[in-house]
């Protein structure tokens, strides 16, 4: 199994937007999406909708594979599924008990399977074939969950949005390298149809490690 971690330095940095422009352009990747429940009240204020909240308060982990559920709109798991999605599992879990949850949810794939996984806990438990963070351009905070998989990234991507200027993309980077991030910094801009140059350089990167023949040990 070959394994892709898509992580994010806050909410809201495009995770699935990066994810579903990968899972679009390479083909035959499944993705695995996981949500750490939160306790309490939504954070985001929008318990109707949040992907972050489980329905089930008592549930200590949930694995999602109905498509009827999966592909509700405005899921993220439907945008992996509208992506070209090999397969799409999502996973709903507590924070003591993601370790077990992971296990349960990739077994549910075939032990040959190229597996896009979205949420920083897999990052912060787990080692992948390579590791991802998404940006937002200005770089304004960054999470707990994310400063403790750094170490483990092994790209860097800013998401570029429209309107963003040359200048804020700049200083994100320097802000990176700031905070000791070595590894390789990506424009991208995943909502332009065109390839770019970066967008070619992402994709040939995946595919490199894609193609290794060794993958992770589960």
């Amino acid at each position: 199994m070959k394994i892709i971690a898509v992580t994010g330095t806050s909410s809201e940095t495009g995770k699935t937007t990066v994810g579903a422009f990968i899972i679009k352009e390479l083909k035959n990747i499944c993705a695995l999406k996981i949500t750490v429940q939160h306790e309490g009240t939504c954070p985001r204020h929008r318990d109707d909708s949040c992907d972050g909240c489980s329905p089930e308060e008592n549930s200590l982990f949930k694995i999602i594979t109905d498509p009827a559920i999966l592909a509700q709109p405005g899921k993220d798991t439907a945008r992996y599924i509208e992506a070209g999605a090999a397969k799409v599992v999502w996973l709903q879990t507590s924070s003591e008990c993601a370790d077990e949850g992971i296990s349960r949810a990739l077994n549910l794939f075939d032990d040959d399977a190229r597996v896009l996984i979205e949420g920083n806990r897999f990052l912060a438990l787990r080692d992948a074939d390579l590791g991802i963070m998404v940006v937002s351009p200005g770089l304004e905070k960054i999470k707990r969950s994310a400063l403790e998989v750094l170490k483990k990234v092994d790209l860097f991507i800013i998401n570029k949005r429209p309107g963003v200027s040359k200048e804020l993309i700049e200083s994100t980077k320097v802000r990176l390298k700031s905070m000791g991030c070595k590894s390789h910094i990506i424009v991208l801009d995943p909502c332009n149809p065109d390839l770019a140059a970066e967008d070619t350089l992402l994709l040939n990167k995946i595919r490199e490690v894609l193609d290794t023949p060794v993958g992770i040990t589960l």
